[in-house]
């Protein structure tokens, strides 16, 4: 939603910013940062690279 807003405001001047919850280490998330292949799909998805 946020990109189809920044492409639609755009050439009015008018710029989009927005948060979106992540994925984030945590007890619970153990067992997919331990998995190499479920952590690598989990990354390729994430433009830096890496989670939090």
């Amino acid at each position: 939603m946020s990109r189809t807003a920044a492409l639609e405001l755009a050439p009015f001047g008018i710029r989009v910013n927005s948060i979106a919850p992540g994925f984030i280490k945590t007890n619970m998330t153990k067992g997919i940062q331990d998995d190499a292949t479920a952590s690598a799909g989990l990354n390729s998805t994430i433009p830096l690279g890496t989670h939090g």
